[in-house]
């Protein structure tokens, strides 16, 4: 990196080797100076998400989870099930932190993608992830009403039926 602050793969190594020793601090720092090079770098905007996780800065983690995601692009399954389980990490390190409004977020977010998956894709465990992100919704929704407008919770209702309904679709799968 000394003798060429340009290289991003130098930066992308440096920050994964930091990720993997736990200095997610320094992990960041090389992951920020790729990305200002490759903004559009997907893999290394999942790595900065995953390091946010760690760093527990779930709102810049779930901020890079939403700019992996663009609707109606074309991502292979094994893409948007990795994007899912960003997303499940987000929400349940959100909710740890008392932070109902980014869980719920982050479960929306991981419906959207879980529902994008083509019919000939869709496997057993896509539908038991499926009704585990209604029931968690639902249970959010319910736990935490409050917090949430009146429209937005009539737009939830019925979801645990729905992870009832999927769950009977994971069995035939």
């Amino acid at each position: 990196i000394s003798a060429n602050s340009k290289n991003v793969d130098s930066y992308h190594i440096r920050g994964h080797a930091y990720y993997e020793l736990g200095n997610y601090e320094l992990a960041l720092k090389d992951f920020e100076a790729a990305i200002e090079q490759r903004p559009n770098d997907r893999h290394l905007l999942e790595l900065r998400a995953k390091c946010y996780l760690q760093a527990i800065d779930v709102g810049a983690a779930f901020h890079d989870c939403e700019t992996l995601w663009t609707p109606g692009a074309a991502y292979d399954a094994r893409t948007k099930r990795r994007f899912v389980s960003m997303c499940f990490d987000v929400a349940y390190v959100s909710r740890a932190q008392d932070n109902a409004t980014t869980a719920l977020q982050a479960l929306r977010l991981a419906r959207e993608i879980q529902l994008s998956l083509a019919a000939t894709e869709t496997t057993e465990g896509d539908w038991y992830n499926l009704a585990c992100t209604y029931a968690l919704i639902a249970s959010l929704v319910e736990d935490d009403g409050t917090t949430l407008s009146a429209a937005e919770r009539d737009d939830h209702a019925g979801y645990a039926d729905k992870a009832i309904e999927c769950l009977g679709k994971a069995v035939v799968a």
